[in-house]
């Protein structure tokens, strides 16, 4: 049986199956049964091959700047982009986090020495009435 079918027959019988770190686990464990484990264990290397290839990569952490300007968004529901600066945390580069309803967040590294707050001001307000930029 290929892998596809087997994880898709095995999902319809209410098994979750995932892989983390490569290992592959079975949810929940209180519905295997003796013929559900064979299975599993005789293709277990195409099912994790299969797995890893098509799940989602876990999300990366954020940063303290972008929660920080997602929790702005959060906080006031009339915005529609938050922006934080920070040019203290660490000693080589600006960070600018900004985040956009219904969109996401993002972050732009700028080196100290080419930073400019003033300007960061200048073209967030040039931009803000532009509707093609969120």
């Amino acid at each position: 049986m290929p892998a596809l079918d087997l994880l898709r027959a095995l999902e319809g019988v209410g098994l979750h199956l995932s892989t983390h770190g490569g290992a592959l686990k079975v949810q929940p464990s209180s519905a295997l049964t003796d013929e559900t484990r064979e299975l599993i264990r005789s293709h277990k290397t195409e099912l994790i091959e299969l797995l890893m290839r098509t799940q989602e990569p876990p999300e990366a952490p954020m940063s303290p700047q972008s929660l920080k300007a997602m929790k702005m968004l959060e906080l006031d529901p009339t915005l529609h982009r938050a922006v934080v600066t920070d040019s203290v945390t660490d000693p080589d580069v600006a960070v600018v986090a900004v985040a956009v309803r219904g969109v996401g967040v993002g972050e732009i590294l700028v080196p100290k020495d080419r930073f400019d707050g003033l300007a960061v001001l200048a073209m967030l307000e040039r931009y803000a009435g532009n509707p093609a930029i969120h």
